[in-house]
C-alpha cells in the first residue's frame, strides 16, 4: 500500500543540551552526504508509511514500515518483528495502514540504511487515521 505523503518530521529530544522542548527536523535532512544525522539516538518519527510489507517467507517474518516511498527509495524503515506484533496484539497492516503515525525509538544503520525497531506499545506514540474523502 503506497500512501501520498503529507507531512514528513522527525522529533528528537534535546535532554543533553538543556532544551524543554523538542527539536522538530525535516525528514529530507535526516540523511546528508550518506551519514545518518539521528544514528544512535532516540528519535520520534511522525509520518504516514509509504508501503508496509509483511515478509512471511523470510526468517523471523517481519513487517517493514517504509516511509518516504516504497523501498528501495525510502528515507526509514520501521521494522516490526511478527513475535513482537503478537505480543502488542496488533498486526502493522490494519494498525498502521491508512494513518499517520509517530513511532519512538533508536535510529540503527542497517546496512547503510536508517531503521527503527519496534518492538513494544510503549515506542506507539501516536495512531491517527487519515480521513479519505
Amino acid at each position: 500500500m503506497i500512501l501520498a505523503i503529507i507531512s514528513a518530521f522527525l522529533i528528537t529530544a534535546q535532554a543533553n543540551t538543556g532544551q524543554s522542548e523538542p527539536q522538530i527536523v525535516n525528514a529530507a535532512h535526516t540523511v546528508i552526504h550518506g551519514n545518518f544525522i539521528y544514528e544512535n539516538r532516540e528519535t520520534v518519527v511522525c509520518d504516514i508509511p509509504s508501503q508496509i510489507t509483511h515478509m512471511s517467507e523470510m526468517n523471523g517474518s517481519p513487517y517493514f514500515i517504509n516511509f518516504g516511498n516504497a523501498y528501495p527509495n525510502n528515507y526509514l524503515t520501521i521494522l516490526v518483528w511478527e513475535n513482537d506484533a503478537h505480543t502488542m496484539e496488533i498486526n502493522p497492516l490494519n494498525t498502521f495502514g491508512g494513518s499517520s503515525i509517530c513511532i519512538k525509538g533508536v535510529v540503527r544503520n542497517y546496512r547503510s540504511r536508517p531503521q527503527i525497531v519496534l518492538r513494544s506499545h510503549d515506542q506507539i506514540v501516536s495512531i491517527t487515521p487519515i480521513n479519505k474523502k
